[in-house]
């Protein structure tokens, strides 16, 4: 019998083969229950109608189509699958969960009417029911470098590829359970820094004893609007805390709260749903963001990569106050 990671990981498999067009739909239906229902990050409606939530087997592969049809797919890597996890409460009670799998994947495609190129880090929740079939699966990207290619940008956001800086560095040979524990106590202890609502980033020097010296961080947007991005992965102790100080002193979150927690290997990945105030518009947002981390066994076991997946397009909008493409729609 397959477990929940080995069908999530070949559905995976023959989705890519179907973007790339190397496979047809009913190649997918067998992965997928009657009553499906996929979330795929952009606003539906705008520059295309891919992104939004969409419920039935039948409807789900039509949209799979019309990303076929929008695009082209060089390729669409799974860097990590992800089959531990544990659901949180809002009292940050944990109960294991066996039917969850997150996927870590690259997207690589190409506007088909334009010839624009772009890059999709992406991760892929996915729920296996109890006849071996995904009924729930959400594909959570930033949609802001899809939407600049679809308008035809010419000067697309760099969106750094955090991979390739962090494969050469991971700790391959460190113990699962080790490593969830070394990232939950880096959560307990920036959850205990006070000062986001006031901008006083002084208390984030806390972080020092629990993050690597020479660690890895990045955050999702385009670093013309948003201080905390950057046309590189950041690394080094003082520009992982200057990160979050940028982040801090033009956005704080009202709530956050953590959903699950998924973990495999050296990764974490923490799902969570964060409320915020953009400070220079006094707008609040809401956001998903995949909180996408691992962890090393140096120096008594320290967080040393963390990358904050989120859909840039409404953090910019609550920044800018109108959709950064309003033009083009």
């Amino acid at each position: 019998m397959a477990t929940a990671a080995e069908i999530s990981s070949n559905f995976l498999a023959v989705y890519e083969d179907y973007l790339k067009g190397e496979a047809s739909a009913r190649d997918l239906r067998p992965f997928l229950a009657k009553d499906v229902v996929l979330d795929r990050s952009g606003q539906a409606g705008l520059i295309s109608s891919v992104g939004g939530v969409f419920e039935g087997r039948s409807t789900v592969i039509k949209n799979f189509k019309r990303l076929r049809q929008l695009v082209s797919t060089e390729e669409m890597p799974v860097h990590d699958v992800l089959s531990n996890s544990f659901a949180v409460s809002p009292a940050f009670e944990f109960t294991p969960q066996t039917d969850r799998i997150a996927a870590a994947t690259d997207q690589f495609s190409t506007v088909r009417e334009n010839g624009k190129s772009f890059r999709l880090d992406q991760i892929a929740y996915m729920t296996v029911n109890a006849k071996d079939r995904i009924s729930d699966l959400r594909f959570h990207y930033d949609s802001y470098p899809m939407a600049e290619a679809i308008v035809g940008e010419d000067d697309q956001i760099p969106n750094p590829n955090m991979d390739d800086v962090l494969e050469p560095v991971r700790d391959r040979d460190i113990d699962t359970q080790t490593a969830f524990g070394i990232v939950g106590n880096w959560f307990g202890t920036f959850g205990g820094i006070q000062g986001s609502r006031t901008g006083d980033t002084s208390g984030l020097t806390a972080l020092e004893p629990v993050t690597q010296p020479d660690a890895l961080i990045k955050f999702q947007g385009d670093p013309d609007l948003l201080p905390f991005a950057d046309s590189e992965v950041r690394q080094g102790i003082d520009a992982f805390i200057q990160t979050f100080a940028d982040q801090w002193e033009h956005s704080y979150d009202r709530e956050f709260e953590i959903q699950e927690f998924f973990y495999e290997n050296d990764k974490v990945i923490a799902n969570t749903r964060e409320k915020r105030m953009a400070i220079p518009s006094n707008r609040h947002y809401d956001v998903m963001v995949s909180i996408v981390q691992t962890a090393s066994s140096e120096n008594g076991g320290r967080v040393n990569s963390n990358e904050g997946i989120f859909d840039s397009m409404i953090t910019v909008t609550a920044f800018e106050g109108e959709y950064p493409f309003v033009n083009a729609c």
